[in-house]
């Protein structure tokens, strides 16, 4: 029994060890472009309050222009994000 564990171990380790070794490494430099987990959490809370900022203007069928200012900031915040990761 102890054999049969002790090969299914060893065929799993190679197994595994074989498949780390096919997987394609992908080195871009120094990490440019490469966006993170906080920068991607970061763009998805700008995205939604340019989209919360919207519903709310539109909510009463009629869009002042103070609102069209607020949307257009909620826009421009997004676009900076965006930038700001792109760039780190």
């Amino acid at each position: 029994m102890k054999a049969i564990l002790a090969a299914a171990a060893a065929a799993l380790v190679l197994t595994s060890a074989g498949v780390a070794s096919a997987a394609p490494k992908h080195h871009h430099g120094h990490g440019y472009g490469k966006v993170s987990v906080f920068e991607r959490a970061a763009i998805a809370r700008a995205k939604l309050k340019v989209a919360f900022v919207q519903r709310k203007a539109r909510a009463d069928g009629r869009v002042t222009p103070y609102e069209r200012a607020q949307i257009r900031q909620a826009q421009s915040q997004l676009n900076y994000t965006i930038a700001r990761a792109r760039r780190t």
